[in-house]
């Protein structure tokens, strides 16, 4: 795997030539008995599964079909929300104040925006009107007073900001907008990293100025996970899978499996992450990416998203109504 050093100061689009050839292997496989149906009771997608605690969660997905818990997973009840449209994200600061963002996708007509906002755990919704009404959001999150969020109209990404807890937002524009960025990932007010389309871009301003950290060609990655400082992970399509220790001057990785496009990949700490994907593929890693294992389902579906909140209890969401717990780490 070629290293690319890149100057932090560039803000032109240069997509460096990173080989990603050399596959990662994938060291054994566990069974699946440690994961837990859930059974929501309907045929449709879900997309995001979002935890504040052990007990209280929630999971959104196709047709405003939105899902509580107070049991940890046990059992579920539906929320009803002022919209049919896709949920993609989910953000609960606590067990009442929360937000759900997606939309409506249409290859005839406009999309359908929807962000909405609960302060009593979602007996009542606020619609939130911003800048362009046909935009789809695929991720919101906060820490603190700032949050962000991200989506896309078709002919451009859209990136919002704000500093008093979504009161108020604004548009910035990443220099990159043209692209479609996916994901971002923030391990602090200040400090983040983007992906989408053949690129990565970091922040060190909470997401006011974002700088290209590296290309990557004919790639599409889908997920980003900020560790520290220092340690961050992305995924994407054909099994794409990279790395860097050093706050992105360089970057190294590989391919899992090029029929594995994945669309999740979370890490708790420098040493535990997963990654989800198509083919009901789940993958973890207990040491750092050094190695991989992969669990074998007993389904052949597409797992959109994954939750951890610590190394024993996690959540992943899928195709036709998947919901899985699991309070043993899948084992």
């Amino acid at each position: 795997m070629n290293l690319i050093k890149l100057t932090l100061v560039s803000l032109l689009l240069i997509l460096l030539m990173f080989s990603c050839d050399e596959p990662v292997s994938v060291v054994d496989y566990k069974d699946f008995e440690g994961w837990v149906n859930c059974n929501t009771g309907t045929r449709d997608n879900f997309f995001t599964v979002y935890f504040v605690d052990p007990q209280n969660g929630w999971a959104g997905g196709e047709n405003g079909n939105l899902l509580k818990t107070k049991d940890g997973g046990i059992n579920w009840e539906r929320i009803k929300i002022p919209s049919n449209a896709s949920i993609y994200s989910l953000y609960f600061s606590d067990t009442l104040n929360g937000w759900v963002a997606g939309g409506a996708l249409s290859n005839a007509l406009p999309h359908l925006s929807l962000l909405i906002k609960t302060s009593d755990g979602g007996n009542t919704w606020e619609k939130i009107d911003l800048a362009f009404t046909d935009a789809v959001y695929s991720k919101i999150y906060f820490i603190g007073e700032k949050g962000w969020l991200l989506g896309n109209n078709r002919q451009r990404s859209l990136f919002y900001h704000t500093t008093d807890k979504g009161n108020t937002w604004e548009l910035i524009d990443t220099d990159y907008n043209i692209l479609y960025l996916n994901d971002f990932s923030f391990i602090d007010e200040n400090n983040g990293f983007m992906v989408g389309d053949r690129i990565v871009l970091f922040t060190i301003d909470g997401g006011m100025k974002w700088s290209l950290s590296v290309g990557i060609d004919n790639a599409w990655l889908n997920s980003v996970s900020v560790i520290n400082k220092s340690i961050v992970w992305a995924g994407g399509w054909r099994g794409l899978l990279i790395t860097t220790n050093d706050a992105g001057f360089n970057w190294t990785g590989g391919t899992i499996d090029q029929s594995f496009d994945i669309y999740c990949l979370r890490f708790l700490n420098e040493f535990d992450g997963w990654c989800v994907g198509n083919r009901g593929i789940i993958i973890y890693t207990r040491n750092g990416g050094v190695s991989w294992f992969q669990q074998i389902t007993n389904f052949n579906k597409k797992i959109y998203h994954l939750f951890f909140l610590d190394q024993s209890r996690g959540w992943f969401c899928g195709e036709e109504g998947m919901l899985y717990r699991t309070t043993t780490g899948g084992f």
